[in-house]
């Protein structure tokens, strides 16, 4: 078998020093986001202003630990990054043959939960949730997960939430909440005058992210409730990624969830492929979108702010762990996309080989792992629900026989 062999140790230069250098990263469809110097000792300007915020638990820090734990929730938000996120909990469950909680025929689960999948007879919960959900509710989730469910979300930076949100329901899905708007450019018609093409709760646009994380809509400008509401969140989520720190935040999800380095190996999801240049805006429409998106706002700085002065906590081992990770995705996507673009036949006996590091043993990326990389959502739904129906039939199967 050919391999294409890929050191990982090459990866990590210049972490040495203090100093992380951080480059710009990618907003998961587009409008991208310049990320600040971070330094171990001090991760954003004003860090002394945040110190009496406390840190998040330490349940994702790092552990030498053996067993993958298999239990998971994950709230899928909206334009956040997220459908990339399924796809690594879609992969992995799929490889250790985990019961997901699958709606049908629908991907996303009604509010209610009534069209799950059946369990299979012998089983009392499921190992993990991960689909379109319409909005939180812990303890709906509960009643589906086993107690030791590890509870994840993601959270982005609402404007460039709300912009990527309005771009994809106008010209993907064509929704006439936003064709119908005059003008040429209809974006900045939109977002200058919001309450008056979309002041509805629940919408994709009018603070998406809250209602996803079970904020009631009544609620949106409510600033002494939404603060209360964060608490409990803080309170029920073991972990709540930035879209913005991505590769960081899988690599909270790796050691929260004790899993590998492979696990968590993706390529970019659902991105929009026709990008707009960057907006430029005033003062005043930077207010008035605050304004309008109090609830989406609040809750993005309550974790981001959480989230940074974690970072000031990790050790120069984290961040080698990250500029190593970074180096395994390039290689990933850049091998994965070559045996698409190239056919079967070119790649039918190679692999992407990846040697030892300190952070995890030699591995292989082969034809089949990048082919379940790049399966888009639905079809790997679809794909799930056949082998739903497999553990179903083995477990009436084993009651049958006794």
């Amino acid at each position: 078998m050919e391999k294409i062999t890929i050191s990982s140790r090459t990866t990590f230069i210049g972490l040495a020093t203090a100093t992380v250098a951080c480059v710009l990263l990618y907003s998961q469809d587009f409008l991208p986001l310049q990320r600040a110097h971070i330094t171990w000792q001090n991760v954003f300007k004003g860090q002394k202003q945040q110190q009496h915020l406390q840190a998040p638990p330490s349940r994702a820090s790092h552990t030498k630990c053996t067993l993958a734990h298999t239990s998971l929730a994950f709230l899928k938000v909206h334009k956040a990054g997220s459908t990339t996120i399924m796809n690594i909990l879609q992969r992995f469950a799929w490889d250790n043959n985990l019961l997901v909680a699958l709606p049908s025929p629908s991907h996303i689960i009604h509010s209610n939960f009534k069209n799950l999948l059946f369990l299979p007879k012998g089983r009392n919960s499921y190992d993990m949730l991960f689909n379109h959900v319409h909005h939180y509710d812990r303890k709906k989730f509960a009643k589906l997960l086993p107690a030791d469910a590890k509870y994840i979300g993601i959270v982005r930076e609402p404007l460039s939430l709300t912009i990527s949100a309005f771009e994809y329901y106008r010209v993907v899905w064509r929704l006439k909440r936003y064709t119908k708007i005059p003008g040429n450019d209809k974006l900045r018609e939109y977002l200058r005058h919001r309450e008056k093409y979309d002041n509805s709760p629940g919408s994709f646009t009018n603070n998406r992210m809250a209602f996803d994380f079970g904020l009631p809509g009544r609620m949106f400008r409510n600033r002494t409730f939404i603060t209360k509401y964060l608490k409990k969140l803080d309170s029920e989520f073991d972990l709540v990624m930035i879209l913005e720190y991505f590769a960081e935040s899988l690599i909270f999800l790796k050691r929260l969830m004790c899993w590998k380095l492979k696990d968590v190996l993706y390529i970019k999801r659902n991105a929009m492929k026709n990008k707009r240049p960057h907006i430029v805006f005033s003062k005043e429409e930077l207010s008035y979108h605050k304004n309008f998106s109090m609830a989406d706002t609040m809750l993005y700085d309550h974790f981001l702010s959480r989230f940074k002065l974690r970072l000031t906590q990790e050790n120069r081992e984290f961040w080698e762990e990250v500029s190593v990770f970074k180096g395994m995705l390039g290689k990933t996507e850049s091998y994965c996309l070559s045996v698409k673009n190239n056919g079967t036949d070119t790649h039918a006996n190679s692999s992407l080989l990846f040697q030892e590091t300190k952070f995890n043993d030699v591995f292989a990326i082969n034809r089949n792992d990048c082919s379940l990389m790049l399966i888009s959502e639905i079809p790997f739904v679809r794909k799930s629900r056949w082998k739903h129906a497999q553990m179903l039939s083995d477990a009436n199967k084993k009651t049958f026989t006794g």
